[in-house]
């Protein structure tokens, strides 16, 4: 999964989402494709329109609008960096539902290289095109998968400045944030201080080791002081130079799985416990019964010295039965022995 994405990652992948009319997901190739920084369209939802040809920009649109579930499109038309390049763009789009958030979410993977045989331009029906989800076996799904597909995971991304570039609705859920209070924001804001440099030092290892996975387990508090014990995995992702771009990491809270194997481990000690105590305390009364009953006079059972006999058996009795006691309410109540 982490090998697909950072190598399939060579577009421009922007996810938007259409219920709160914001960015959730910037790809740092925005640069690259379009002239313009993950920043500058954060700050500006219509930074992007205004590249399109003018000609172009009202059929965009209308293709745009034409996108519902299962039924994505395909668009190409020109746009003008600000740096003054024109490019002719190719722009897969679908639509999908955040399983956390219920949102729609609407991702855009875009590049400046048409395919082999790109349609015609001069088809009234070109800016709605359906796209061939079969076909699509490449990041797009492999992306979503991770984007939306998890009620469980969290999907991070640091850019190379320390920054989130991107967060998943499970993690905003889980952790209480929105996706403002986090994204363009240094990671340590979600870290205790004294476990914030676990993080560095798994991210510097993942930008100098391309493709590589690292794991990580540290505490993260919510956004009501509550410390969550989270277990992740993090890789770096490429861009199409094979240059760094970004850290990803999946992660779960374990708090509920740690929990329960130190009470385990709680639980095997105290048996442990149990067993060495049973073992000591027992074994001298026991030891002392067998002894009496050796020295007993079978034949003469109105031996006096019987009756004696008879007299400690009594005390060792009682005091095997105070030790069986101990175990006992020991095992129930999780007291010490």
């Amino acid at each position: 999964m982490f090998n697909h994405t950072s190598t399939a990652l060579n577009d421009c992948v922007l996810a938007y989402d259409l219920t709160e009319q914001k960015y959730l997901f910037i790809s740092p190739e925005v640069y690259t494709v379009l002239g313009i920084s993950p920043q500058q369209l954060y700050q500006n939802n219509n930074l992007w329109e205004e590249l399109i040809n003018p000609k172009e920009l009202q059929g965009v649109k209308d293709a745009v609008k034409n996108i519902c579930i299962n039924h994505p499109v395909e668009i190409t038309y020109n746009i003008t960096t600000p740096q003054q390049i024109t490019k002719r763009i190719f722009d897969k789009k679908r639509l999908f539902i955040d399983a956390a958030s219920g949102h729609n979410i609407r991702l855009s993977i875009i590049s400046d290289a048409l395919p082999v045989n790109p349609w015609d331009t001069t088809s009234t029906d070109f800016y709605s095109k359906s796209a061939n989800i079969q076909e699509d076996a490449g990041f797009g799904k492999q992306f979503l998968n991770l984007l939306v597909g998890s009620k469980n995971s969290f999907l991070i991304r640091i850019d190379l400045n320390g920054n989130y570039s991107f967060v998943n609705g499970q993690y905003l859920k889980n952790f209480g944030y929105k996706a403002e209070d986090l994204l363009g924001k240094h990671f340590s804001i979600t870290t205790i201080p004294e476990e914030a440099h676990l993080c560095e030092d798994v991210f510097i290892k993942c930008i100098k080791n391309p493709g590589k996975i690292f794991s990580l387990l540290h505490k993260k508090p919510d956004v009501h002081g509550n410390l969550h014990d989270t277990e992740w995995e993090f890789v770096s992702v490429v861009n199409k130079y094979g240059t760094v771009c970004e850290i990803q990491g999946i992660g779960q809270d374990v708090t509920a799985r740690l929990k329960t194997e130190q009470e385990l481990l709680k639980q095997t000690k105290r048996i442990s416990d149990m067993a060495s105590f049973s073992s000591h305390e027992l074994r001298r009364p026991v030891a002392s019964m067998l002894g009496l009953i050796n020295i007993m006079d079978m034949e003469n059972p109105h031996n006096p010295e019987n009756k004696q006999i008879m007299d400690y058996l009594q005390i060792v009795s009682t005091e095997i039965d105070e030790v069986i006691r101990t175990i006992v309410d020991s095992a129930f109540t999780g007291n010490d022995c």
